[in-house]
C-alpha cells in the first residue's frame, strides 16, 4: 500500500526565512532559559520595524540629517526669536523678584511669629504670677493658719508688680510683632518696577544661559538612558534605536513635521510703554540704571495691580499716574549705587532703589527737590549718605555745593532713612543771599533759646543751640581769614548783648575794630598779646573760674525751688544776680602762641575747667580761631564745644579740625566751599551739619546794639565792670604768686610741696624752649628762686612754711599746702568784692 504524504506548507518569503532564525540549541531550550512572551513580541516587532525602515532609507537619512540639525539648533538656543528671549527673560526677572519678596516677607511673618509666640509665653507668666498674688491675698484675707501677713503681703505685691512687667514686656513684643507683619503686609502689596527693556548684549548673554542649561539637561538624559541600558540590556538599545529610526524616518517622509519656532509667551505684568527706561544721556546698549524696588507711597495706584507705579514728569514735572520711575529718580538711583549706598544690580537679580515719597519737584524755581527713603535691609542711613555726598554730586555731574540733603527730622515723619534731596542747577547758597540780622531791630533777646543765625539754601531759617539737657552748650568759631568768621561770631555776641541777664567777658587776640564797640557793654575787656595783655586775659580765666566756682556753692545755700537739679535758670539769672557768664575770645590761638609751653597748659586747663564746670553754673564759652591745629587749640579742648561753626577752611584736614571727627565722617567738610562762599558756614552739631547763609550784621549795626545793651544794662542796674570803670584791681604780686603756686599744685596733682618744688615749677627752670615760639612769654615768674617765693607766700598772708611729711623723697619736708593757698585766694576775693 503506498502512502502519500501532504505536499509542504508555502509561506511569503517576505516574511519568513526558510531557516528558523538563532536557532536555540537544545542544551539551552529549558524552561528556566526560554525568553517569554512579551520579550518575544517586542523583539519581533522591533525587527519588523528596522525592516520597514530599511525599506525607506532615503527618507530615513533626511530625517536623520534634520534630526542632527534641529538638535544642534536646540543646543544652541538657535531657533529662539529675540521676542521669545526678551519675554522669557523678562519673566525671569519677575519671578525672581516675586521669590525675593516672598522670602523677605516669610521671614518677617517668621519673626512675628516667634515674637508672638514669646509675647504669649510672657502673658502665661504674667497670669501665673497674678494667680498667685491674689492667692496670698486670699490667705492673708481668712487668716491662713501658718501664715505671715506681712511677708505674703510683700510677696503678693512684688508678684503683681513682676506680672506687671512682663505684661508690659508681652505688650511691646506684640507691638514689634505687629510692626513686623505690616512690614511684611508691604512688602507683598510692593508693585513690581524693574521693568526695563533688555539690550542686545542681555538677549545674547540670556540665550547662552538657555543653550548652557538644555545642555546639561541633555548631558543627565544621555547619562541616565545609558546606565538604564548597561542595566536592562540590548533588548532597551534595540527600542531606543527603533525610536530615533522612526523619528528620522518620520521627519523624513512627512516634511511638514519639522521643528517650527517657540511661540512667545506672554508676560506675566504690563509694563508701561509709554516712555523710555533708558536715562537722557545713556546709550541705548548701556546697561539700565537701577530702577526703585519699592512702590511709591505717593503715587495713585491700584495695590492690586501686578505692573509698576512710577510718576513721569511732564513738562511741568509733575508726577502722573505711570509706571516708570522719574529720570531723576533713576539718575538718583545710579549716583546712589556708585557710592556704595545700594547694592549694585547682580546677574539675574533686581536693582534695589529709593522709595519715592515726594516725587520730584521743580517749583522751587533752582533744580528739583525730591524726598525719598533709603531701601530697608540695606543697613545704611541718611548720615551715610552725608558722608558721601562729594560722590553723589560727582556722579550727579553737579558741584558738591549744588547738592543739598537734609535728613526729615522725627516731627516731619522722617526717621534715619528718610531724606530730602535739592539738586540745583545753580549755585543755591549764592542765590539765597543773606538776610539781616533781625536782631538790628530786636528790642531784647532771650539768650536762653538760642541765636537766630542764617538760612539754608531752601531759606529756611537756622538758629543756633545755647543749650543741651538744661545746660549751657559752648560754640567754637573756626576758619580762613576774610570769609566771615569774626562776623558770625557777632551775630551770637549780639544776641547776648540783647539779653539783660548776661554779663560780658572779652578777649581779642587781635587788636582791631571788631570788637571795639563792645567795650562799652563789657564787664571785662582785653586786646593784644603783650605781658601786660596775656596778665590781664590770665586774671580774666582766673575770675570766671572763681565766680563759677563761688556760684556752685551759693547754689547750696539756695532754696531747692530755685536751683532745680542743681542748675542755673532763668530766674536766677534775671531776678537774683547770677547772671549768664559769657566768655568770647577771639584768635584764641594768638594768645596760646605767645605763651610758654607750660604756661600754655595752664590756660587751657583753666579754659576746660570752665567747659566741662560751666554749662550748669551758667558759663558760656565763644571761642574763635583761625586753623585750630593740634598744637595751637588742642583736638581735646576742641572736642568739648557743643556747637562747631566753619567758614571755608583750605582743605579736609582743616575742615576736620574745625567742625570734629562726627560730623566730618557724615560728610561735613567746609573745603568744598569757594572764595565766592564768604558769609557762608558750616554749622556741626554732633555728627548732624548743615550749610548756613550768615546773617548780615554791619559794624555799624552792631555798634548802635552794643548801645541799646549798655542803655538796658543802667536801666536794670547790671552794667558791671570795665564799663563803669570799676576795673579789676591789680593784684598784689604775692597773691599772683599764691595763684600760680595752686595752678602747680594742680598741674602735679598733689596737695601740697616744698618751696623748691613750687619755685622750679611756677618758674619753669626745668621748661625746655619753645623752638617755634623763641618769643613766647614765661610768665612774671620766671626764674624765680626759692628764697624769693618764699617771701611773696609770707606776704601774701601764707605764713612760714609747715611740716609736710614724708614728700619729694624726704622724711620730713617743709613747704606749703593746697588748703592755705585757697584760704588766701578767698580772702582776697572778699576783700576785693567788699572793695
Amino acid at each position: 500500500m503506498t502512502t502519500h504524504l501532504p505536499e509542504p506548507l508555502v509561506i511569503d518569503a517576505e516574511f519568513v526565512d526558510d531557516e528558523e532564525p538563532n536557532p536555540i540549541p537544545d542544551e539551552e531550550r529549558g524552561t528556566e532559559r526560554r525568553p517569554g512572551r512579551a520579550a518575544t513580541a517586542a523583539v519581533f516587532l522591533a525587527r519588523g520595524t528596522v525592516r520597514v525602515v530599511v525599506r525607506n532609507i532615503a527618507a530615513t537619512r533626511t530625517g536623520l540629517s534634520v534630526l542632527v540639525a534641529e538638535r544642534g539648533a536646540w543646543l544652541n538656543g538657535g531657533k529662539l526669536s529675540e521676542a521669545h528671549l526678551r519675554t522669557h527673560l523678562l519673566n525671569r526677572r519677575y519671578a525672581q523678584w516675586q521669590s525675593a519678596q516672598k522670602t523677605a516677607a516669610a521671614s518677617l511673618v517668621e519673626q512675628a511669629k516667634v515674637l508672638q509666640t514669646q509675647a504669649d509665653t510672657t502673658t502665661a507668666q504674667a497670669m501665673a504670677l497674678q494667680t498667685q498674688a491674689a492667692t496670698a491675698v486670699d490667705r492673708i484675707t481668712k487668716a491662713a493658719s501658718g501664715t505671715d501677713p506681712m511677708k505674703a503681703g510683700r510677696q503678693a505685691g512684688a508678684d503683681r508688680q513682676a506680672a506687671a512687667k512682663l505684661l508690659e514686656a508681652a505688650a511691646e513684643d506684640r507691638a514689634a510683632a505687629g510692626k513686623l507683619l505690616a512690614a511684611a503686609r508691604e512688602i507683598e502689596q510692593q508693585l513690581y518696577l524693574g521693568h526695563f527693556e533688555p539690550n542686545e548684549l542681555e538677549l545674547a548673554s540670556h540665550r547662552r544661559r538657555v543653550a548652557n542649561g538644555r545642555r546639561w539637561r541633555t548631558a543627565a538624559l544621555c547619562l541616565v538612558v545609558g546606565f538604564a541600558e548597561l542595566q536592562i540590556g540590548p533588548l532597551l538599545m534595540e527600542i531606543t534605536a527603533a525610536g530615533v529610526l522612526t523619528a528620522a524616518w518620520a521627519k523624513g517622509r512627512f516634511t511638514g513635521w519639522r521643528s517650527a519656532d517657540p511661540e512667545i509667551e506672554a508676560l506675566k505684568y504690563q509694563p508701561d510703554t509709554g516712555k523710555s527706561t533708558v536715562a537722557a544721556g545713556q546709550s541705548a546698549d548701556a546697561p539700565a540704571a537701577p530702577g526703585p524696588d519699592p512702590a511709591q507711597p505717593g503715587a495713585t495706584h491700584n495695590a492690586a495691580s501686578p505692573g509698576p507705579a512710577n510718576a513721569p514728569a511732564d513738562e511741568q514735572h509733575a508726577p502722573a499716574d505711570a509706571d516708570e520711575p522719574d529720570e531723576e529718580i533713576v539718575l538718583l538711583n545710579a549716583a546712589l549705587t556708585a557710592a556704595g549706598l545700594l547694592p549694585p544690580a547682580r546677574r539675574g537679580k533686581l536693582p534695589l532703589g529709593v522709595q519715592v515719597i515726594d516725587a520730584p519737584d521743580y517749583s522751587i524755581g533752582n533744580g528739583f527737590v525730591t524726598t525719598v527713603d533709603l531701601p530697608v535691609g540695606g543697613g545704611k542711613l541718611v548720615r551715610h549718605a552725608l558722608a558721601k555726598a562729594d560722590v553723589i554730586a560727582g556722579e550727579l555731574s553737579v558741584p558738591v555745593t549744588q547738592l543739598a540733603i537734609r535728613e526729615v527730622p522725627a516731627a516731619e515723619g522722617g526717621h534715619g532713612r528718610r531724606m530730602q534731596v535739592w539738586v540745583a542747577d545753580e549755585d543755591p547758597y549764592l542765590a539765597v543771599g543773606h538776610d539781616q540780622s533781625p536782631l538790628v531791630l530786636a528790642a531784647t533777646w532771650n539768650f536762653w533759646g538760642g541765636v537766630p543765625f542764617g538760612k539754608t539754601i531752601l531759606a529756611e531759617r537756622r538758629s543756633l543751640l545755647t543749650q543741651f539737657a538744661g545746660g549751657f552748650t559752648s560754640m567754637f568759631f573756626s576758619g580762613m581769614m576774610r570769609f566771615g568768621k569774626s562776623f558770625a561770631m557777632r551775630v551770637a555776641v549780639a544776641a547776648a548783648l540783647l539779653d539783660p541777664g548776661l554779663r560780658l567777658y572779652l578777649a581779642n587776640g587781635k587788636q582791631g575794630a571788631d570788637w571795639k564797640s563792645a567795650k562799652k557793654v563789657a564787664h571785662r575787656f582785653t586786646e593784644g598779646t603783650g605781658e601786660e595783655d596775656l596778665a590781664r586775659f590770665e586774671a580774666m580765666l582766673d575770675e570766671l573760674v572763681e565766680d563759677m566756682e563761688q556760684r556752685y556753692r551759693d547754689f547750696g545755700d539756695l532754696d531747692v525751688s530755685l536751683v532745680p537739679e542743681g542748675r542755673l535758670t532763668p530766674k536766677l539769672a534775671r531776678h537774683h544776680g547770677m547772671p549768664i557768664l559769657l566768655a568770647v575770645i577771639d584768635e584764641l590761638q594768638l594768645y596760646l602762641l605767645a605763651m610758654t609751653p607750660k604756661r600754655r597748659a595752664r590756660a587751657l586747663e583753666k579754659l576746660k575747667n570752665l567747659l566741662r564746670g560751666g554749662p550748669a553754673a551758667g558759663v558760656f564759652l565763644i571761642c574763635g580761631s583761625q586753623r585750630p591745629d593740634g598744637e595751637e587749640v588742642p583736638t581735646g579742648f576742641r572736642d568739648l564745644f557743643g556747637v562747631r561753626v566753619s567758614v571755608r577752611c583750605p582743605d579736609k584736614r582743616s575742615s576736620r579740625m574745625c567742625l570734629g571727627d562726627l560730623a566730618s565722617d557724615n560728610g561735613a567738610d567746609s573745603s568744598v566751599l569757594t572764595e565766592d562762599h564768604v558769609g557762608i558756614t558750616v554749622v556741626a552739631v554732633g555728627h548732624r551739619w548743615e550749610i548756613l547763609s550768615t546773617d548780615f550784621l554791619t559794624s555799624a549795626e552792631f555798634d548802635e546794639i552794643c548801645e541799646r545793651a549798655r542803655a538796658m544794662r543802667e536801666r536794670d542796674g547790671t552794667l558791671t565792670g570795665d564799663a563803669v570803670g570799676d576795673v579789676r584791681i591789680t593784684e598784689p604780686t604775692g597773691i599772683r604768686a599764691v595763684r600760680a603756686c595752686v595752678d602747680a599744685l594742680r598741674e602735679l596733682d598733689t596737695d601740697r610741696a616744698t618751696i623748691a618744688l613750687l619755685a622750679a615749677q611756677i618758674g619753669g627752670q626745668d621748661e625746655e624752649p619753645d623752638e617755634d615760639n623763641p618769643n613766647a612769654s614765661p610768665g612774671e615768674f620766671a626764674g624765680i628762686t626759692p628764697d624769693v617765693l618764699r617771701k611773696l607766700l609770707k606776704d601774701a598772708g601764707c605764713g612760714n612754711t609747715v611740716s609736710l611729711g614724708a614728700v619729694e623723697d624726704q622724711r620730713n619736708a617743709s613747704g606749703y599746702k593746697l588748703s592755705t593757698f585757697e584760704g588766701v585766694l578767698r580772702a582776697a576775693k572778699a576783700a576785693r568784692d567788699s572793695h
